[in-house]
């Protein structure tokens, strides 16, 4: 199996909070300012159940490797700015530096929608083996402390013959994610990215694991697929997922989420 992380985005809100709370030299100012400013959010070290302090990324890897994935199978898809560093961190642990790729985009002015980094990566990669893709600033969870070993998802597809989505459901705010709903058997049977005025349900927690057949699919329909915030708003996708159930997910697009995974209980500037 192949691994792709979407890596390519500017952490533009989290940037701007490390850079107004460094102003106001706030107790936590030197950590942020020695791990975290300048940093992609992939990067960025937090602390997970009894593990010891580390990049949310090396958390990731972790996931990957209890599903059997090597480090010379795992890509980054990044941009130019950051790239130095996610090549830093792969020497560290082993990815081939040829596996990490970037976009061509120095500032995020420039950015392009995470699906067009997607596809565009999917195309580099290929589809010849299946393909787990992971944002990079989401980390699942098995339970509270406890990261999901991904070996549940390669379980899946592999007796089900079936790609997999993963989702957690959120009892409010569900409209702020892709929301899924699933049959008995848990099939995917719709996919709303977005949807006004739902508060609850599965949500989609940015883990997939692509078949070579839908890879195919993907590929052959590019032009349709852009249009679309996420892919699996393609409806001709859905027959071809099932879901597999997190319990939670942790996200560090904002400060405070830093600060409560290392820690710290100083939380407003």
């Amino acid at each position: 199996m192949n691994a792709l992380i979407l890596a390519a985005g500017f952490g533009i809100r989290l940037e701007r909070d490390v850079n107004d709370y460094l102003d106001s030299q706030g107790l936590c100012s030197e950590f942020l300012r020695s791990q975290v400013a300048g940093k992609p959010k992939a990067l960025v070290p937090i602390k997970i159940g009894a593990e010891e302090r580390k990049p949310l990324i090396s958390y990731q890897l972790l996931q990957l490797q209890s599903a059997g994935v090597q480090p010379e199978k795992i890509y980054i898809y990044t941009n130019k700015l950051y790239q130095q560093q996610f090549l830093d961190w792969a020497r560290s642990v082993g990815i081939p530096e040829d596996n990490v790729l970037e976009n061509g985009v120095i500032c995020n002015d420039e950015r392009k929608e995470q699906t067009r980094d997607m596809l565009d990566a999917i195309k580099l990669i290929g589809t010849e083996r299946p393909l787990f893709v992971l944002a990079s600033d989401t980390l699942i969870h098995q339970q509270e402390g406890q990261i999901y070993g991904l070996d549940k998802v390669t379980r899946i597809y592999r007796e089900q013959c079936k790609s997999v989505i993963t989702g957690y459901y959120k009892s409010s705010g569900a409209c702020n994610h892709g929301i899924l709903e699933t049959d008995e058997e848990n099939s995917l049977i719709s996919f709303a990215e977005k949807p006004n005025g739902v508060e609850s349900g599965i949500v989609n927690s940015s883990v997939y694991l692509f078949s070579p057949e839908v890879l195919g699919i993907i590929l052959g329909n590019l032009d349709q697929l852009l249009d679309y915030n996420n892919p699996l708003q393609f409806s001709q996708l859905w027959p071809f997922f099932k879901v597999a159930r997190v319990s939670s997910r942790t996200d560090v697009g904002r400060l405070e989420d830093v600060l409560r995974l290392n820690g710290f209980t100083e939380v407003q500037k």
